[in-house]
């Protein structure tokens, strides 16, 4: 059950109903809907988004190519060969990567 609304408390914070992990699986299956607004929707459902966002980018990079030393050009190889995925979520997995996609594919 939810927290009463208090004059003190106008605005509780609901108690999350799902594991990390599980919120993880429905962010990368895309059930939280685009990227616009959720960090939003996560706080307002009782996560921590920045505990969300980091399980994600773990996720999405465990097994990826270690590229952070890796120049545009390089990492332009690493993609052309497939290392990073399909086309579907390789943009996607760049960024949360920290490497600024349009660096590495506008070098293809």
């Amino acid at each position: 059950m939810p927290p009463k609304k208090t004059a003190r408390n106008a605005n509780p914070t609901p108690t999350p109903d799902k594991s990390v992990p599980e919120v993880v699986t429905e962010v990368l299956r895309g059930s939280w809907g685009s990227s616009e607004g959720l960090r939003d929707r996560l706080t307002d459902a009782g996560y921590d988004a920045t505990e969300v966002f980091t399980s994600v980018n773990e996720r999405l990079t465990r097994g990826a190519p270690a590229a952070y030393k890796a120049s545009p050009f390089q990492l332009a190889e690493q993609v052309k060969k497939g290392e990073w995925g399909d086309a579907d979520k390789l943009e996607k997995r760049l960024a949360l990567a920290g490497i600024n996609p349009t660096d590495v594919l506008g070098t293809r």
